[in-house]
C-alpha cells in the first residue's frame, strides 16, 4: 500500500519540485534542440552552441548573430477533479496565462590567426540562464462554503548571464569549446493580487539576484561520416537572493516586511549524446543528462533527492524545410529509498528553414510532472483516496540567426 500522506506535505513537496524544475532549471540549448526533446550535446553547431555544447562553435567560416525568445502559452497545476469533490475540501489550482520573454542575443565570429591552420571561433552573448517569469491565476475556495476566489500572481524573474567563449577545431574529427558565464543585471519580483472572504490584498516581493561565474565545456567527436559523439559539462555554482523587500497592502493597511537572504547551490551537470545521420535528410539523436539533485543545497530549508538521469531522443527530417520531433522522460524520487516518485516527461516538435542569409527556427514543448498517491486531508481525515497531481505546461520557442561574412584577424 502506498504511503499515506497529508495534503499539506504533498502540496509542498510537489510545488517545490515543480518550481525548481520548470521555472528555475537552467536553459541549455537553443530552439532547434528544444524541438528535438532537449538534445543538444551532439547536434549543436554555430552560434546556438554557445547555449549548449560550445564545441559546436568550431568550424564556422562566417559570422552569425542570434536572437531568440520564448512564450508560455498555457499551463495548469493541481489535483484532478475528483479530489475537489471531497467534502469540505478546499479547491486550489493554478492556470498559466500567456507570458512572453526574450531569451538571448549573441554573436559568433571566426578568429583568423596568422600562419595558423587551427580553426577558432569566438562568441559573445547576453542570455537568460534561469527563467522564473510567469503569469499565473489561482482559484481556491473557502472551507465552509462553495464560493470560489481568484488571485493573480505575476513573476518577473530572470538570472541573466554575460557569456564569452570559443570553439577550436583540433582536427577534422575533434572539436572542443569553452564558455565562461558571469551573472549580470538579474532581479526577481512577484506581485500577488489576492481576494478572499474578508478582504483584498496585494503582496509584492522584490529581490536582487546574483551568482558565481561558471564554465561550460564541451567536445564533439566525429567517429564515422554518419556518427558523432558529444559530451558537455556545466560547472556547479551558487545563486543568491539578497536585498529582499516584501510589502503587503491589505485593504487600506500598508505593511512592509523584512526577509533574510537566501542561497541555492547547484551541483555540476553533464550530458553525453550521439548523432546519427541515418539518411542524407534524416538525423537521429539521443542523449543522457545528469540531474544530481541530491547535491543541491539551499539555505531556505529545501532538500532534493537523487533523480537519476534524463533520457532524451529526437529526430530531424528534411532538406529545405526541416521537421523536428522529440521526447524525454525521467522519474523523480520524493524520498531517500525511491519508493515514492513523480513522473516527468515531455513531447516536442518544430521546424526550421534557411534563406540566403537567415536561419529561422520554431519549436513547441509540452511538459508534464505527475504524481499519484493515496491522500488523506488534514481537514477531513475520513476522506482517503488515490488522487493524481499534475503540472502541465506548453511553451513556444522561436529564433532567427543572421549569417554574414566577417572574421576577426590578428
Amino acid at each position: 500500500m502506498k504511503k499515506i500522506v497529508c495534503l499539506v506535505l504533498i502540496l509542498s513537496s510537489l510545488c517545490l519540485a515543480q518550481g525548481f524544475d520548470f521555472m528555475n532549471s537552467a536553459v541549455k540549448g537553443g530552439t532547434r534542440s528544444f524541438a528535438m526533446g532537449g538534445c543538444f550535446t551532439a547536434i549543436d553547431y554555430g552560434i546556438d552552441a554557445m547555449l549548449g555544447n560550445p564545441a559546436g562553435l568550431a568550424g564556422m567560416n562566417s559570422s552569425e548573430i542570434l536572437l531568440n525568445g520564448r512564450m508560455i502559452v498555457v499551463g495548469d497545476m493541481g489535483f484532478d477533479d475528483d479530489f475537489y469533490e471531497v467534502e469540505r475540501e478546499q479547491k486550489n489550482s493554478y492556470n498559466d496565462k500567456i507570458n512572453i520573454k526574450p531569451y538571448s542575443l549573441g554573436i559568433a565570429f571566426p578568429l583568423r590567426l596568422p600562419e595558423s591552420n587551427v580553426n577558432i571561433t569566438g562568441a559573445l552573448g547576453y542570455r537568460c540562464y534561469y527563467d522564473m517569469s510567469s503569469t499565473r491565476k489561482r482559484e481556491y475556495s473557502n472551507y465552509e462554503e462553495n464560493t470560489v476566489y481568484e488571485s493573480t500572481e505575476k513573476v518577473k524573474g530572470l538570472l541573466n548571464v554575460l557569456s564569452a567563449g570559443f570553439g577550436v577545431q583540433l582536427s577534422k574529427q575533434v572539436n572542443i569549446g569553452v564558455v565562461f558565464n558571469v551573472p549580470l543585471f538579474s532581479k526577481y519580483e512577484t506581485i500577488t493580487e489576492n481576494e478572499n472572504l474578508y478582504s483584498e490584498a496585494i503582496t509584492s516581493v522584490k529581490s536582487d539576484i546574483s551568482g558565481d561565474g561558471f564554465f561550460q565545456l564541451g567536445t564533439q567527436i566525429n567517429m564515422h561520416p554518419r556518427l558523432s559523439l558529444g559530451a558537455a559539462y556545466f560547472m556547479g555554482h551558487k545563486i543568491k537572493y539578497h536585498d529582499r523587500e516584501i510589502k503587503q497592502k491589505n485593504d487600506d493597511d500598508y505593511r512592509p516586511y523584512e526577509s533574510e537572504d537566501s542561497e541555492i547551490e547547484h551541483p555540476d551537470f553533464w550530458s553525453v549524446g550521439f548523432q546519427f545521420n541515418a539518411l542524407d535528410d534524416l538525423l537521429l539523436t539521443t542523449e543522457i543528462q545528469s540531474f544530481p539533485w541530491e547535491d543541491t543545497k539551499s539555505r531556505m530549508g529545501a532538500s532534493y533527492y537523487k533523480t537519476g538521469k534524463d533520457l532524451r531522443v529526437g529526430l530531424e527530417y528534411g532538406r529545405e524545410i526541416k521537421l523536428r520531433f522529440g521526447y524525454y522522460t525521467n522519474q523523480i524520487p520524493l524520498n531517500d529509498d525511491g519508493s515514492d516518485f513523480m513522473d516527468k516527461y515531455g513531447f516536442s516538435g518544430g521546424a526550421g528553414f534557411n534563406t540566403s542569409s537567415m536561419r529561422w527556427d520554431v519549436s513547441g514543448v509540452y511538459r508534464v510532472l505527475s504524481h499519484t498517491s493515496t491522500v488523506r486531508t488534514i481537514f477531513n481525515p475520513e476522506s482517503v483516496g488515490e488522487y493524481e497531481y499534475k503540472v502541465r505546461q506548453f511553451l513556444i520557442y522561436a529564433s532567427v540567426i543572421y549569417t554574414f561574412d566577417f572574421g576577426l584577424g590578428f
